[in-house]
């Protein structure tokens, strides 16, 4: 009986072998995950930009405006890396828009990471090669605390207003407390392959709970969404 039960066990054992050598090893959507976020002279990219403040005691101040940011310039850092010069134009226009100059961006790629520097913060933006539930800092090369960032939907389709990208990456900035009762912090940014960023939004609200009523009320904070508007 006892050795009956060994062969089986045996038997058992090689058929699941064969089968976990036969199952095939899911590839990689992309052999490159640089062009999430592609550095090339002369891209630009227009977005809509509602940026809201929130005051508890007096009326929301909401803006709207364009932001255009074009890939412009090279130059080599005091490290010897090549970096890119971002430009960044604004319209307060809808219609013509009147683009006018408002910030310089930069760019580089180093130790498999892809840095934007924003208003002279380092940002590591991305880190390749990128898979869901991948996790590093992306404060590294600044002073403001250590930031996890956290990749979901990798490869996934996106739709932004009537755009449908097919091959997405949605990058989560920190810890996304959205079902916090007493403040929200949620910062997410959503990049399309050798398309660039195609959304991102920050929302940091601080909220209070009202016992009369039994509703939470957003006392201040700010909402910004930055969405894709076209290519140029």
């Amino acid at each position: 009986m006892k050795r009956k039960l060994i062969i089986a066990f045996a038997f058992i054992l090689i058929l699941f072998t064969i089968q976990a050598c036969n199952r095939e090893i899911p590839a990689r959507p992309f052999a490159d995950d640089a062009p999430f976020l592609p550095l090339v002279l002369g891209k630009s990219i227009c977005y809509k930009v509602v940026d809201i403040n929130y005051k508890i005691y007096t009326k929301n101040d909401t803006n709207t405006y364009r932001i255009k940011e074009t890939v412009q310039d090279t130059f080599t850092d005091f490290n010897k890396q090549l970096s890119y010069k971002i430009y960044r134009y604004k319209s307060e226009n809808i219609s013509p828009e009147n683009w006018q100059i408002d910030s310089v961006w930069f760019a580089y790629k180093a130790n498999n990471q892809i840095f934007k520097v924003e208003n002279n913060v380092s940002f590591a933006k991305l880190s390749l090669p990128l898979a869901n539930k991948k996790l590093w800092d992306g404060n590294v090369k600044n002073d403001l605390g250590k930031e996890n960032y956290l990749v979901f939907n990798y490869g996934k389709p996106y739709n932004v207003r009537d755009s449908i990208f097919q091959n997405t990456v949605l990058i989560q900035q920190g810890e996304d407390t959205a079902s916090n009762a007493v403040s929200q912090n949620k910062k997410i940014e959503v990049y399309a392959y050798d398309k660039g960023l195609i959304y991102k939004e920050s929302k940091i609200l601080t909220k209070e709970f009202i016992k009369d009523s039994a509703k939470v009320i957003t006392k201040f904070g700010n909402w910004k969404r930055q969405t894709f508007l076209r290519f140029e």
